[in-house]
């Protein structure tokens, strides 16, 4: 259930949760509850004047939002992020908000399934050479948490055995609020990028066919023409159709020549 929730509850719950960290309390927030249980948080921000403007134009700037931060307990139920986003959504639309602007981070290997599920635009690969730094547990982090300007920070990322991550880039993906706004889209649409399930099941699509091609053996002769073919299935007999009609009619023929004997 969509419930609200406080700045200070929805930061806290972000940054224990976030792969980043970090969080900040945004513009507007909603909270998920099951069985009365906080399990999911939702931060939405203004982000930049550049991408506001950039989504839908001038004439709809200021109701663009930047989708800040998305938490999910690992102990919600499954679908819990999908039906989240769709509450959420459903309210910034009652709220008068146009669309929404949301990435998904490569350097932490994300893709954006949860926004591909989720029917949200995919407008392209975004933000290249972003700098992150792993930290030796493995996590992601930003300097953001740390004092002084960049050249302090970065040393003391340095001091902390943090080592530095070039990113690729973000994926980009928007959600339209309101019917009617795709012609003022000014970003292209685009496929999407595979997800690691597509990719999985690529491969074992991919492993099938390669086990149907072993157990079909290499090339026979077809029974009709004699010439050589890769069957496609194990009991293929012929080259293509036209050599099997050929056969089934010389069969019929023969068939006939003894009824008339």
């Amino acid at each position: 259930m969509l419930v609200p929730v406080a700045p200070s509850d929805a930061v806290a719950f972000v940054r224990e949760r976030h792969y980043t960290g970090t969080a900040s309390a945004g513009m507007v927030r909603y909270g998920w509850e099951v069985d009365g249980v906080l399990v999911g948080v939702s931060i939405y921000d203004g982000g930049t004047r550049a991408m506001q403007a950039g989504v839908l134009g001038p004439t709809h700037a200021r109701r663009v939002l930047h989708h800040h931060r998305l938490a999910i307990s690992p102990e919600a139920p499954r679908f819990t992020a999908s039906q989240f986003l769709a509450a959420a959504h459903r309210d910034l639309r009652t709220g008068g908000w146009a669309a929404v602007v949301t990435y998904a981070d490569l350097c932490a290997g994300h893709v954006g399934t949860i926004y591909q599920a989720t029917n949200a635009l995919y407008t392209g690969l975004v933000s290249a050479g972003d700098l992150t730094f792993r930290a030796p547990d493995g996590t992601l982090r930003t300097t953001q948490g740390l004092d002084g300007p960049w050249p302090d920070r970065r040393a003391e990322a340095a001091r902390r055995g943090w080592v530095e991550v070039r990113c690729l880039g973000k994926h980009r993906y928007v959600y339209l609020l309101e019917r009617g706004l795709r012609p003022s889209l000014a970003w292209p649409v685009l496929p999407y990028p595979p997800t690691p399930y597509a990719v999985r099941r690529a491969r074992r699509a991919r492993a099938a066919r390669d086990r149907r091609a072993r157990a079909r053996g290499a090339e026979r002769l077809c029974a009709a023409c004699g010439e050589a073919f890769a069957p496609r299935r194990t009991d293929a007999r012929y080259c293509s159709g036209r050599c099997r009609v050929r056969a089934h009619r010389a069969r019929r023929s023969e068939d006939v020549v003894d009824l008339a004997r």
